[in-house]
This record gives C-alpha cells, structure tokens and sequence, in this order.
C-alpha cells in the first residue's frame, strides 16, 4: 500500500536538533500517520519533554525537516 502525504500527521527527516549549543536529537527521522497511537515513555531526564519541545519548533534545527503536512492540508483548504 503506498504511503500518502495525507496520511502523515508529523514527519521528522534526518532532523539535526540543538539547543544552547547542545545536540539533543542527531539524524532523528519518525513518521506520525493518522489513527496511530503513540506512547513516548522513559526515566526523568531521558528526553520525552525535550522531543516534543523540538517537534514544536523550540529548539533549533540545523539539519534535516520537521513537516506538517495535517497543518499543510488545512492552510489549502479554501473554508
């Protein structure tokens, strides 16, 4: 079955993130498909807070791509 871009909530490609000169997330890619569920989990300090900060747009991006492509459909649509 292929993968349609209407299909992808979130995409990070090769996402290269920093903050304050740290890197916090090297070459990250993940896909976040519509009707999945997904559970991030982990000991205090692992890093959950910090990947959702970094799929917001908190952090800097120095390589790679954080998409939308949900947002994308919404922006198009003429309502």
């Amino acid at each position: 079955m292929k993968e349609s871009s209407t299909d992808i909530v979130i995409a990070l490609q090769e996402a290269t993130v920093f903050h304050r000169q740290r890197l916090l997330f090297d070459k990250l890619t993940w896909k976040i498909r519509k009707n999945e569920h997904w559970v991030i989990t982990g000991p205090t300090g692992s890093g959950k807070t910090t990947l959702l900060h970094a799929i917001l747009g908190k952090y800097l991006l120095r390589q790679g791509r954080i998409a939308y492509p949900l947002l994308e459909q919404f922006r198009k649509s003429p309502d």
